[in-house]
């Protein structure tokens, strides 16, 4: 595996998978960066056919529908002319409902056993490039903890053939993300 660090939008950024988070009870897709950037990718001529791509998209997601929690589902995107051939839908991102609480200690293992999953999926599916953006960090755990957790969920599969192109906007995340590659001991490199 080699993790390639990217100063740059994803929407940009050639991989045969993305990885897109969801809260598998309910996969709803819309605002995490990764549905902001695949809806930005969309080749369209007008908002209106953006949207409805998206939508439809977002109906192949709900499909999959309920997603446990640390697994994943992988859709094939190809006939949208995205910089991606397949969506790979991770049950990653757990809300607080009907009593239960997800600590950070609980998210950040959710988000790891998610990573690991969802690459073990791609990689079965013939993959051998992923994209993501940094998961998790919005409101659900510090940044540091997001990192540390994908950083985990990929070290399971460090000595297979994949490129993990990861994406940051934020120069302090990605210093972040730097450090622990270099900790978890992974081949890396910042473009």
């Amino acid at each position: 595996m080699k993790i390639i660090l990217h100063k740059n939008d994803i929407s940009t950024i050639k991989s045969d998978v993305l990885i897109g988070p969801v809260d598998g009870n309910i996969c709803a897709f819309g605002g995490c960066a990764a549905a902001i950037s695949l809806r930005k990718a969309l080749p369209c001529e007008t908002p209106q056919e953006r949207m409805g791509l998206f939508e439809e998209i977002e109906d192949e997601i709900l499909c999959h529908k309920p997603i446990p929690f640390g697994n994943a589902a992988i859709i094939d995107v190809d006939e949208y002319g995205l910089p991606w051939n397949n969506l790979l839908i991770i049950s990653a991102l757990p809300h607080h409902v009907n009593g239960q609480i997800f600590g950070l200690d609980k998210c950040e293992s959710i988000l790891a056993k998610a990573i690991k999953n969802g690459i073990e999926l791609a990689l079965r599916e013939g993959s051998n490039s992923v994209a993501t953006t940094l998961i998790g960090d919005s409101y659900r755990m510090p940044p540091e903890f997001s990192i540390r957790a994908m950083l985990s969920g990929f070290k399971e599969h460090q000595d297979k053939p994949m490129n993990i192109n990861w994406c940051f906007l934020d120069d302090d995340k990605m210093r972040i993300a730097n450090q622990g590659c270099e900790t978890f001991g992974f081949n890396h490199k910042i473009i």
